[in-house]
């Protein structure tokens, strides 16, 4: 209403009415625009203790490996609860069961961890990302198992021809041989990222923003009963106030 109370009790009701309108409209801007730029984070698992405590996910590993021989022989107490559940729940699978799409997909929704080295899970993934819904991975920090890339050789194999192999071995690594063998193994993840536009701004939809219209037309509604309800009142408080004057003229 244009028109202030008179009464200092009417304005002070008046001006923390608006103040509250003031700061509650603010916090909800607020709130608003950091639920539209922040992303929310997941649970990560970083290390096979993580996983140890997460009871429900079952851990997948590549069968004949030394995964699998590292995993089985191990002391530690973590270890052996990862060991334990991978063999009650048959994670030990071969590759052609391994890398399946569910799988994949159960990795995506966080039911699953595969153990296995970071090369080939790369790989599998920028060769499988077109198959698989909206969503990501995620490669744990911790390296327990490292991979070196090492020759045996015969230990009476001759000079001249120990020297020739790392001679051609320095020659591979110098012209980048090496470096571009592992990046083909590594895989194109790039091309994964950019071939829906997961990491690309887009325009916000009717469903982005949904819940903002459900909390408009919640208040909008308590706003309505509100107001029906000071209707109903005041209809009810001038019917009884008419019925007073008539009562009252009636006994004079």
């Amino acid at each position: 209403s244009p028109k202030l109370p008179n009464t200092i009790s009417g304005r002070l009701l008046v001006a923390i009415w608006w103040l509250g309108i003031i700061v509650l409209m603010n916090a909800f801007s607020g709130h608003m625009k950091a639920s539209m730029m922040v992303k929310a984070d997941f649970d990560r698992i970083d290390s096979l203790k993580d996983l140890a405590l997460k009871s429900k996910i079952i851990p997948l590993v590549w069968k004949g490996t030394a995964y699998e021989s590292y995993l089985e022989k191990s002391t530690s107490p973590d270890i052996k609860q990862i060991w334990k559940r991978l063999y009650e729940h048959n994670g030990l699978l071969l590759p052609s069961e391994l890398y399946r799409q569910d799988n994949l997909e159960a990795l995506q929704k966080g039911t699953n961890v595969i153990i296995s080295d970071v090369i080939t899970m790369r790989y599998i993934v920028s060769n499988e990302c077109s198959k698989l819904p909206e969503g990501e991975f995620y490669f744990a920090k911790e390296t327990f198992f490292p991979h070196t890339f090492v020759m045996a050789m015969r230990k009476k194999l001759p000079k001249r021809i120990q020297n020739d192999i790392n001679k051609r071995i320095r020659w591979m690594v110098e012209a980048g041989m090496v470096d571009k063998w592992l990046d083909k193994m590594n895989g194109d993840l790039e091309r994964c990222l950019d071939q829906d536009g997961g990491d690309r701004a887009r325009a916000l939809g009717v469903e982005d923003l949904w819940a903002i219209f459900i909390l408009w037309a919640i208040c909008i509604a308590m706003a309505t009963a509100a107001f029906v309800f000071e209707l109903l009142f005041y209809k009810l408080r001038t019917i009884s106030k008419k019925q007073t004057l008539m009562n009252l003229k009636a006994q004079r």
